[in-house]
């Protein structure tokens, strides 16, 4: 069993998120060329995507959604509504279960 810090620096974690992006685009065969920018931000996270969209003036935002309803979505919230109510550019949600539909594109 692995030990791990309760708290890790900020710069340590962004880097590790950072690395972690590259080598996902990597294992998933996208070509370079195809990705302009890995960005990773801390924050809230429907507050800092929609900011990065208006500042990157991105012309839409392909977001993710686990579809929750009733209980569960009450506690939890939804960044993709959320995202969806403040962004600046069209918003394509993609349902956790038609991922496929994604992949095959």
């Amino acid at each position: 069993m692995a030990a791990f810090p309760i708290v890790m620096e900020n710069d340590k974690l962004v880097g590790a998120s950072e690395a972690h992006l590259r080598a996902v685009t990597g294992k998933c065969g996208i070509e370079r060329g195809l990705v302009e920018k890995n960005l990773v931000r801390t924050g809230v996270p429907y507050h800092e995507i929609s900011n990065a969209a208006r500042t990157l003036k991105t012309d839409l935002i392909i977001i993710a959604t686990h579809g929750n309803t009733g209980l569960k979505h009450f506690l939890l919230g939804s960044t993709t509504e959320r995202v969806v109510r403040h962004a600046s550019c069209p918003v394509f949600v993609v349902r956790e279960d038609e991922r496929e539909v994604i992949e095959g594109i």
